[in-house]
């Protein structure tokens, strides 16, 4: 096993007989089925656990629904023999226009779904994993198609398994280039053992397509329970929720009629900018920044918002610019040099960025983010010792920063100490269990202790999550 260590700054296609249709696209269900009803009807177990599995997506698209910022839209629908039966309607992300899930409404029986999709993302914003459940139209005993995509990326290979909600692989695709050249795979039941045969002249691509994705349905049988352990859809979810946007939404309207009233009030564009920022709108609280100044060079927080928000755009220089007028106007504000530090080390720039977070610990003892920060440049440099005392003294600070925990268990393991690392990384899962980069970070500690089968078991349980997403500590952003 590669030795990785992480010091943290920061087509579809359904089968239905033999028919593959694009999902993104419409789904056309009347006349084709992966079952019989009749035989539907018989199979007790079936019926039980495709009704679980429908369940289970309704309640994940009522998760995103209250936990996301949603943007709605609907066009109508329909089949042959009825062509105005559902109402499609799409459900994206506001922020990040990303499609969460779809539903098939059926009109003339208001609350009734007919068809619903769920889809799960990366951290790159590729589809990681998607799920379906449909019933025939006039048939509600159970649905009539479920399926379930894991999907996997391998340099310009996209690769998914597809299954039913019994754990019934079904079909397997994969596209994209190998060295190269253009293929396509197209795999359906009965063909499975021809690709798998190790003398086969399309097994090493085969390979290459399918080797990490599971071979089973595994826990995705159940998507709610799944998602919400895998993703951490908990009372913690760091996520910000939909009342959440709802609220500063709310508050940048009012903003915004205030100032239709006072153009001249700069305090009231920085209110403006900030809400921007919480929203992650940073172009945006740019300009609302920009306008603060144009009328008060000396509205000292709109230096420090901007040099924020230009830092967040990668416009790093100027964010550092703005940071140190800032600081100028200033001088005694350990926050401000602890982001300018933050920013001289995204530009690799260690001198500089320890001089700022030197000087942030000293105004302030009690920085936990600086003292965090301040143990990566002695981590990077190999001086452990003391990269050990700032991490301790980061979650001495605060108990509750995860990447605190993570650093020392970094700190430890780089200095051999595996027992403590094993420890410190344990407490870091503890606050959040599904991070991913720790839990490698314990696959890699496991192994040095000469643990390997649950060191794999640990590294298997990684693979298959979203990579992390630390961000700097930004109070009051």
């Amino acid at each position: 096993m590669g030795k990785t260590y992480y010091l943290f700054k920061q087509g579809m296609k359904m089968k239905i007989k033999g028919i593959y249709l694009v999902l993104f696209l419409v789904v056309s269900l009347p006349g084709y089925a992966t079952k019989d009803p009749q035989i539907m009807q018989e199979d007790r177990q079936q019926i039980d656990d495709w009704k679980q599995f429908f369940n289970q997506l309704v309640k994940t698209h009522d998760w995103y629904k209250n936990n996301y910022p949603i943007k709605e839209v609907s066009r109508d629908g329909g089949y042959a023999n009825n062509s105005d039966y559902y109402q499609e309607t799409s459900y994206y992300h506001r922020q990040n226009q990303r499609l969460l899930s779809r539903i098939r409404w059926i009109k003339n029986k208001p609350g009734q779904i007919h068809m619903i999709e769920v889809f799960v993302y990366d951290e790159k914003g590729r589809v990681n994993r998607d799920y379906l459940a449909a019933w025939l139209p006039g048939y509600r005993n159970a649905p009539i198609q479920t399926l379930v995509n894991l999907h996997h990326y391998n340099d310009k290979l996209h690769a998914y398994r597809q299954f039913d909600a019994s754990g019934e692989l079904i079909y397997e695709q994969c596209k994209g280039k190998y060295f190269n050249e253009k293929i396509m795979l197209s795999i359906e039941e009965e063909e499975f053992a021809l690709y798998r045969d190790e003398t086969a002249d399309s097994y090493e691509t085969y390979i290459a397509c399918f080797e990490m994705l599971p071979k089973d349905i595994g826990p995705y049988q159940n998507p709610f329970q799944a998602e919400q352990k895998q993703q951490g859809w908990n009372k913690q979810t760091p996520a910000m929720a939909m009342n959440d946007y709802d609220a500063i939404d709310s508050v940048i309207n009012k903003l915004t009629d205030q100032i239709l009233h006072q153009p001249d009030a700069a305090h009231l564009y920085i209110k403006r900018g900030d809400a921007w920022f919480q929203l992650h709108e940073f172009d945006k609280a740019v300009r609302d920044y920009d306008q603060a100044l144009n009328i008060d060079r000396n509205a000292d927080q709109a230096w420090f918002g901007r040099g924020m928000a230009y830092g967040r755009m990668g416009q790093i220089d100027k964010g550092i610019a703005d940071l140190g007028e800032f600081i100028k106007r200033n001088p005694k504000s350990s926050l401000a040099y602890t982001k300018r530090g933050v920013r001289h080390l995204w530009k690799g720039d260690r001198e500089k960025a320890a001089q700022d977070l030197q000087k942030a610990i000293a105004l302030n003892p009690d920085n936990a983010e600086a003292h965090d920060d301040m143990g990566v440049i002695y981590a990077q440099q190999g001086k452990l010792k003391k990269a050990v005392h700032h991490f301790s003294r980061t979650i001495t600070i605060d108990p509750t920063y995860q990447k605190g925990h993570h650093n020392l268990a970094m700190a430890y393991h780089l200095a051999g100490n595996h027992n403590q690392a094993l420890s410190m990384i344990d407490r870091a899962l503890a606050i959040k269990e599904n991070e991913k980069v720790s839990l490698l970070l314990k696959s890699q500690i496991l192994e040095a202790l000469g643990m390997h089968k649950q060191a794999a078991l640990v590294q298997d349980k990684a693979e298959y999550l979203p990579d992390g997403n630390w961000s700097e500590l930004a109070p009051g952003h």
